[in-house]
């Protein structure tokens, strides 16, 4: 069977594709990653082999959905799960209102989290085929140690090879490659319900991220002189740009990185300890068992989407309290939360990569999916880059009176590089000792094949 990954963030999705795909491949699949549109535009004109379709996010938008529509009756299957899954909202009916997560009349089965999400969405989706299976998520199988321990982590340690102080920013509103009008535009524009609720968490969001910043901004400068032996190593977000890190630091200081290539996960293993303010990345050390600091140095109106990872961090609201955590080396104690097993199926020994895969293998059989070689579709279209078919996206949308936004698609999705897909794969062969028989081939700038 041929089952295509969709990637959009590349740091943030692609080992957990590369992950899946290796189990995948064990299994006797075929397996690509590329880009949304290459992925679409081909099977929606019947050049890639019927199979599944794993999306990142449930999208909205009228141009997706008849895509989705035309290539499940030409014979895929649709599969998505949501790299955020709400899993920072206190509601999670709130970040169904955030997203706008309401179109999945074209997705077959929908993969949550936790039981959490499930239950709310099976219940508000009664009458929709889409099944909700609770099976976790492979980003959560990268935290944990059966994995990380066994990683060699050569790219990392060539750019930096003592501990550091991680500062992982989700600051990304203000900074962000994504300006105030694409939000509106894209979460409220074309999608009315909740309008008056998701405009009002935009501009709250936006304002709350932008103080934040300016605290943050002055807590990293102070750090960096306070601590001149200690290395601090800032992680920006996947839609921030480093040089805008680069130009809001004003300064710049020896002890001081802004690193964004590789794995969030892999960066907090390493670390001495994190500090974020109201990050996933917080949830990501405690399940790690590591120290983290989450920093909120001012009461914040109408946030939703940060208090799990406060209680999993030690929450400090001055900068004189991470200053005295960072000089005494203080043991952070591990903390509980109960409220973290409902959002998340797989925290302990459970292995959502291995649930997925077993998924597949269900399907493979029901459907009679062939493994098919599709390569060479891909090849084709490597000569014509994302960005021609983004404008060919954005013309079709104009013509049924759609506005349309830039967003700097290479800074979430780099092209490919042979040396970071290997030394990843290389990586997760320990895991097995089947992955060995493990290959892939770079297609084009966006596109992988793995297979056996």
């Amino acid at each position: 069977m041929n089952i295509y990954f969709e990637v959009e963030n590349f740091n943030r999705e692609i080992e957990s594709r590369i992950l899946l795909a290796m189990e995948a491949v064990k299994n006797g699949n075929k397996v690509y990653i590329s880009d949304r549109v290459q992925i679409l535009e081909n099977a929606f004109n019947k050049k890639l082999e019927p199979g599944i379709i794993f999306l990142k996010d449930v999208n909205s938008e009228k141009y997706v959905q008849d895509k989705l529509k035309k290539i499940k009756e030409n014979g895929f299957i649709i599969i998505a799960i949501d790299e955020e899954a709400g899993i920072q909202f206190n509601k999670y009916e709130d970040f169904i209102k955030a997203r706008s997560l309401r179109k999945f009349d074209n997705i077959d089965i929908f993969l949550c989290w936790g039981l959490r999400d499930k239950n709310i969405l099976k219940k508000k989706f009664v009458n929709n085929n889409t099944k909700f299976l609770a099976l976790g998520s492979p980003r959560i199988d990268l935290c944990k140690t059966f994995l990380l321990e066994k990683k060699k982590f050569f790219s990392l340690k060539k750019k930096i090879n003592e501990k550091y102080v991680l500062i992982s920013s989700n600051i990304n509103f203000p900074i962000g490659i994504r300006k105030l009008p694409e939000f509106v535009l894209s979460r409220i524009s074309e999608n009315k319900e909740d309008a008056e609720w998701k405009e009002k968490y935009i501009y709250y969001k936006w304002r709350n991220h932008t103080e934040l910043c300016y605290y943050l901004v002055k807590l990293i400068r102070k750090l960096a002189e306070e601590f001149p032996q200690r290395i601090f190593v800032v992680r920006p977000h996947p839609n921030e740009k480093i040089s805008s890190w680069e130009k809001i630091l004003v300064s710049k200081y020896k002890n001081l990185k802004i690193i964004k290539s590789g794995s969030i996960a892999d960066y907090i293993y390493n670390s001495d300890i994190l500090l974020h303010s109201g990050c996933t990345s917080g949830i990501e050390s405690f399940l790690m068992n590591k120290n983290s600091i989450s920093y909120l140095p001012k009461a914040l109106e109408y946030s939703y989407d940060r208090e799990l990872s406060d209680n999993l961090s030690i929450l400090c609201k001055s900068e004189n309290e991470i200053l005295n955590i960072l000089k005494e080396k203080t043991n952070i104690k591990k903390r509980n939360n109960v409220e973290l097993k409902n959002r998340v199926m797989n925290l302990n020994s459970s292995k959502s990569f291995k649930k997925i895969n077993m998924l597949f293998n269900i399907l493979r059989t029901k459907k009679n999916f062939k493994s098919r070689d599709c390569k060479n579709v891909f090849r084709k279209n490597s000569k014509i880059t994302y960005n021609v078919l983004k404008k060919l996206k954005n013309i079709t949308k104009r013509a049924i009176g759609i506005k349309t936004g830039e967003i700097d698609f290479h800074e979430k999705f780099p092209p490919i590089q042979k040396s970071d897909i290997s030394e990843m794969i290389n990586d997760l062969k320990n895991i097995d000792n089947y992955y060995n028989e493990t290959h892939f081939n770079i297609l084009n700038d966006s596109t992988i094949e793995i297979y056996k």
